[in-house]
C-alpha cells in the first residue's frame, strides 16, 4: 500500500479485542453497518463461531496511527477442506470489508484481498451474499470468482419522497386501502400500540418472535431454517442487543393488543439504515393483517430518521408491495490452494481436452 500504509494479519483473540477503539473509530468515519462493528463481530465469535474451533484470520490496514480497513475471517475444517468466511456472518450477512471512506477505498479493498490470498492457510473462500454493485463484487468479477447462487435483494430509498405521504400513496391503492379497513377492524378489539425495543428488555420478544417463525415454518411445512432452532442464533440476537453501541444496535419493533405481542419485526440499525432480520405474527390475527400494519410503522419509523429499510435477501411478496429498490447478492467461491484450484478448473478444462483428442485421432 502506498506511503505510511501497512497491511497486518491478527491471528489471536487478545489481539482483536485490542482493536476495539480503533474499530470503532474507523465505524464512525465510513458508511459502516452494524454487521461490521465490533460489537457485532465480536459477539458472533463468541456465541457461534467459538464453538466450532476455528482459526482467526484478520487482516488490518493502518495509515500511520489510524486504522484504515479491518476484514475479520474464521477458518474451518471441513470434510473437502478448509474454508474461510468473514467473521459477522454466520447468518447471511454482508460479507465487505470495513474500510474508510474515500478515493482510496478501493486500492484498500483490492490490497487486503491480495493479503487474504497470500497469509490465509485455506483451500476456499466463501463470500455470501456481496452486493451488487458494491467495490468487493466488482472486484469478484475481476477475480473471475466462481458464482454459487444468486439472490434478489429489495430495499426501500426515500431519495424520490421528500414526505411521508408521497411514498405511502405511491404504494398501490388497493392494497392501502385493504390495510387500512383491517386496522381498523383491529382497532375494534382493543388498544392496538407500536413500541420498540432495546438493550435488555429485547429478549422476551426475541424468544416469542423464534417460536412463532418456527411453528410458522412447520404449519407451512416449508424446509430449512433450522439454524432458527439453535441455541447461538438466539445467543447471538439476545447477547448483541444488549450490547449496544454507537455503531449499531439491534432493535426490536413489536405490534401489541392490550399489552400483549401480537406481531414483531427484528432489525438491525446503524446510522444509515434498518436491516430486517426477521418477520413474525401471531396467525390469530392473521385476517386483521397485523404483519403488513406493522410493516407499515416500521417503515415510516425509518423515514423519520432518514434510514434506509433493507429487506435484505429473500424475494416474497410481503417484501414486494413495500420495495423500490432491487439488486442481486452473489454468493461467490475462490479456490485458495492447488488442489482445490484443479478442483475449480477440471470441469471446464475436460470437455477441451476430449474435443482435443477427437481431433488428434482424427
Amino acid at each position: 500500500m502506498a506511503g505510511a500504509e501497512c497491511l497486518n494479519v491478527v491471528k489471536t483473540t487478545k489481539a482483536l479485542k485490542a482493536l476495539r477503539n480503533d474499530w470503532d473509530d474507523l465505524c464512525t468515519r465510513s458508511n459502516c453497518r452494524f454487521s461490521q462493528s465490533y460489537v457485532w463481530c465480536w459477539t458472533t465469535w463468541e456465541t457461534v463461531h467459538r464453538r466450532r474451533k476455528p482459526r482467526l484470520h484478520c487482516i488490518t490496514a493502518y495509515d500511520r496511527a489510524s486504522l484504515v480497513l479491518i476484514w475479520p475471517f474464521v477458518v474451518y475444517r471441513r470434510p473437502h477442506g478448509y474454508f474461510a468466511t468473514p467473521m459477522g456472518c454466520a447468518y447471511g450477512e454482508y460479507p465487505d470489508p470495513l474500510v474508510e471512506d474515500g478515493p482510496d477505498a478501493r486500492r484498500r479493498i483490492q490490497a487486503a484481498w491480495r493479503t487474504l490470498r497470500e497469509t490465509c492457510s485455506c483451500d476456499v473462500i466463501r463470500l455470501r451474499h456481496v452486493l451488487d454493485g458494491s467495490e468487493l463484487q466488482r472486484l469478484m468479477v475481476r477475480e473471475r470468482a466462481k458464482t454459487v447462487s444468486k439472490v434478489v435483494n429489495l430495499a426501500v430509498e426515500w431519495r424520490d419522497h421528500d414526505s411521508w405521504e408521497s411514498y405511502y400513496h405511491s404504494l398501490d391503492r388497493r392494497d392501502r386501502h385493504d390495510t387500512e379497513r383491517r386496522r381498523r377492524r383491529l382497532d375494534e378489539l382493543g388498544k392496538v400500540s407500536f413500541e420498540v425495543l432495546e438493550g435488555d428488555e429485547c429478549a422476551s420478544a426475541i424468544d416469542w418472535a423464534l417460536r412463532r417463525k418456527v411453528e410458522q415454518l412447520e404449519q407451512a411445512n416449508r424446509g430449512g431454517g433450522g439454524w432458527l432452532r439453535t441455541r447461538a442464533y438466539r445467543d447471538l440476537l439476545v447477547s448483541a442487543a444488549a450490547r449496544s453501541s454507537p455503531q449499531g444496535r439491534l432493535v426490536m419493533f413489536t405490534l401489541k393488543l392490550e399489552g400483549q405481542i401480537i406481531a414483531t419485526m427484528l432489525c438491525r440499525a446503524d446510522q444509515s439504515r434498518l436491516e430486517a432480520l426477521n418477520t413474525v405474527y401471531d396467525p390469530a390475527y392473521r385476517r386483521f393483517a397485523a404483519g403488513k400494519i406493522l410493516a407499515l410503522a416500521c417503515l415510516k419509523w425509518a423515514f423519520e430518521r432518514s434510514l434506509e429499510f433493507d429487506f435484505r435477501n429473500e424475494d416474497a411478496p410481503y417484501k414486494r408491495r413495500w420495495v423500490n429498490r432491487e439488486r442481486q447478492a452473489v454468493t461467490y467461491e475462490v479456490p485458495n490452494s492447488m488442489s482445490y484450484t484443479l478442483c475449480y478448473w477440471l470441469p471446464v478444462l475436460t470437455p477441451l481436452i476430449h474435443m482435443y483428442r477427437r481431433g488428434q485421432r482424427k
